[in-house]
């Protein structure tokens, strides 16, 4: 290999084409100068110099010419390099001292390589000319041309000092002008802003400190800022600023905290202050941002002194609510007893009172019974709500089939009082219990046929966006706007004041707000008097077509070699056992891998070409589900359905899969979401990965 010497003055060029070169075999001499190098040749003979032209002292076009001068290295091949000299001039120069290559700065490995084994070539003499002491030697034209090469960069150079000289005043300019809003900024600010050295002395204080602190800015500014401040925070501020100074531990820089500021007059009053370090021309400074927050802290005592009562309130109502939900319980329990020997005795008073002249004491005896029986039956469903009793068991609900078989029960009622029960057909349906849903609608057609002398009670359902509102309608006597807040107490009722059994008990409506809570179906009301009233419940909407049974797993005996075959590849083993025993259960064919490669692999073992493709998005060592399929596609030389899963949100991922044209599904899914997304991609091709081959 060859002896060549390579000069720069940066010792990081030089460092990159001894390593380039070292690695080609060659020996490579090293020199930070054309002096340096001329003496170097001297004691060596290299078979190639490669010189930088820009160098102080002596350039690369000088270094040539007293090489040629000298008869060692009067033929010796030369490659220069620059960032700079790359023009028709430059090159010219450069042939006169008998050298034809200029490598490009940055160089790159490869055109190094290539350029210095073409000039070595053996019977290469392209770096020589014919006759070079003749052209080197006519030192008047290669010092013109020199000089010239010198004053037009020179000339580049003075140009881009200039423009940068404009830059630099524009900037300062803008600065002054940023200066001037700045000082604008904080002269009109609403919040105090103080601004100390790193000894603590004020060093500016704007108009609104001397509002809040009532100092003028004459009076503070080179004093220390614990003027402002009460004690014990007077005393230590010092300390506090030397321990910060000694240890870099911050206490209140750069954090925020509620402290305490002391005015001219000695009265002392909250602060919410934040700090800001700063360095100019290396010395440290301290911008503090202060507001005084004596009416924020005043509302907040008051507010908290409210929420306190509120919370008080609230709590002596929930123990009030408890204890007169117990009772209830108790009572009911305690009197069902005995109403229960009643219901077994009256009938038989009432069968031997029969034809008797005291028979109807009998059959005033049996509605007694009746009302304390359906009184117990309503005490015992609100304590049993109230105690938390009662368990939803939600499900899909036609509410035609709620409907419909109620308004044909109370028909026959509302008939007798000259009443009708009018129901607009309806195909929604919704996610509710149907039995307490049941209860809600009775309780609410039982209050409008209790409250209604003449017209119709219409129930009817219609959409709203996501949520369905079912109503029950009545033109009935109505509510007063005085009384709406409290239909929903227990034992209260509207025109009632004699308690007229007849009327009901006061706890229907009771009943309907709590199973509404319970169930989240919000109910409101809405009533004018002497035209009727109208309940509300929001129910969530069933969207058809969007809900589908969760897929059954398939028992499948043994393989067959006939069925579609998946192949999945995922680095998490619990995830592939998982996939596996799925997708077995449901009857494919399954290939594992953990990677790209290693699916390419099993493709291999098996013998076999995969029928859709399932990878984990962020597999190991960097490697991408999309990689991954793209090596499988490649494999079999065709595209395959596929599908990515994954468990990142990021719009970058999902526009990354979406534009590899393969199907992504976000995890965790579920396995019937799993098995109609490999049915669907096997059914009509699925993301066939188009873009991956």
């Amino acid at each position: 290999m060859a002896l060549i010497l390579v000069i720069d003055d940066r010792v990081e060029n030089r460092d990159l084409m001894v390593t380039i070169l070292g690695y080609q075999g060659h020996e490579v001499l090293q020199a930070a100068g054309g002096a340096a190098a001329l003496d170097l040749i001297e004691t060596h003979r290299p078979d190639l110099v490669i010189s930088d032209i820009l160098m102080p002292s002596m350039d690369g076009f000088e270094f040539v010419r007293r090489l040629r001068e000298r008869p060692r290295g009067r033929h010796m091949p030369v490659i220069l390099s620059s960032a700079h000299y790359l023009t028709a001039e430059a090159r010219t120069l450069a042939a006169t001292c008998g050298v034809r290559h200029i490598l490009p700065k940055p160089i790159e490995p490869e055109d190094l390589i290539r350029l210095t084994q073409n000039v070595l070539a053996p019977g290469q003499d392209t770096a020589m000319p014919a006759e070079p002491a003749s052209v080197v030697n006519d030192n008047t034209s290669f010092d013109t041309a020199h000089l010239q090469l010198l004053t037009d960069q020179l000339a580049e150079h003075n140009v881009a000092l200039t423009l940068a000289n404009q830059r630099l005043e524009a900037e300062v300019a803008v600065r002054r002008q940023a200066e001037c809003r700045y000082r604008a900024v904080v002269d009109t600010a609403a919040d105090a802003i103080v601004i100390i050295n790193e000894q603590g002395v004020i060093q500016s204080f704007n108009k609104a400190a001397e509002q809040i602190f009532g100092y003028a800015g004459s009076e503070v500014i080179g004093q220390n800022v614990s003027l402002l401040m009460p004690e014990p925070y007077h005393s230590a501020h010092d300390s506090f600023l030397a321990h910060y100074g000694a240890t870099g531990e911050r206490r209140i820089i750069g954090i925020g905290r509620e402290v305490e500021g002391r005015r001219k007059d000695g009265t002392v009053f909250p602060l919410d202050l934040a700090i800001a370090e700063w360095l100019e021309n290396g010395t440290r400074h301290f911008t503090g941002i202060m507001r005084d927050i004596t009416r924020r802290k005043e509302a907040e005592a008051a507010l908290q002194a409210a929420k306190d009562q509120a919370v008080a309130a609230r709590d002596e109502a929930e123990r009030a609510n408890l204890a007169k939900s117990k009772f209830l319980a108790a009572v009911s329990h305690d009197l069902r007893q005995p109403a229960q020997a009643m219901a077994l005795f009256v009938p038989l008073v009432a069968q031997a009172l029969s034809n008797h002249p005291r028979q109807a004491v009998a059959r005033h005896l049996e509605h007694a019974l009746s009302g304390l029986t359906k009184m117990l039956d309503a005490l015992l469903d609100v304590s049993r709500l109230d105690a938390g009793c009662v368990v939803p068991q939600p499900m899909q609900v036609s509410l035609h089939d709620v409907i419909l078989p109620l308004a044909e029960e109370y028909a026959l009622r509302a008939s007798r009082q000259s009443l009708c029960v009018r129901v607009v057909p309806t195909s929604l349906r919704t996610v509710s219990d149907p039995v307490l849903l049941e209860r809600i609608l009775r309780n609410l057609i039982e209050n409008a046929l209790s409250y209604t002398q003449a017209g119709a009670v219409l129930i009817g359902c219609r959409r709203r966006g996501e949520r369905l509102r079912l109503d029950v309608i009545d033109t009935g006597i109505g509510i007063d706007d005085e009384h709406l807040g409290q239909i929903f107490d227990e034992f209260f009722q509207v025109g009632n004041p004699e308690r007229d059994r007849t009327k009901g008990l006061g706890l229907g409506l009771a009943i309907v707000q709590r199973l509404s809570r319970l169930l989240d179906h919000p109910v409101e009301v809405t009533s004018r008097p002497g035209r009727g009233t109208r309940f509300s419940l929001s129910l969530p909407a069933v969207i058809p077509g969007t809900s589908r049974p969760e897929s059954p797993a398939v028992s499948v005996a043994a393989p067959d070699p006939s069925r579609r075959t998946v192949l999945v590849i995922d680095d998490e083993p619990l995830i592939r056992s998982g996939l596996t025993c799925i997708l077995e259960s449901w009857g494919y064919r399954v290939i594992t891998a953990e990677s790209g490669p290693e699916a390419e692999a099993a493709l291999s073992i098996e013998g076999t070409e995969p029928h859709a493709v399932i990878a984990d998005y962020r597999l190991r060592h960097g490697e991408t589900g999309l990689d991954a399929i793209g090596l499988v596609t490649r494999k079999i030389g065709r595209p395959v359905p596929s599908l990515v899963l994954t468990g990142d949100t990021g719009t970058d991922t999902i526009s990354t899969v979406r534009r590899a044209g393969v199907q992504l599904i976000h995890k965790p899914l579920s396995p019937g979401a799993l098995h109609d997304a490999v049915a669907d991609l096997l059914a009509v091709g699925g993301y066939t990965g188009q873009h991956l081959i």
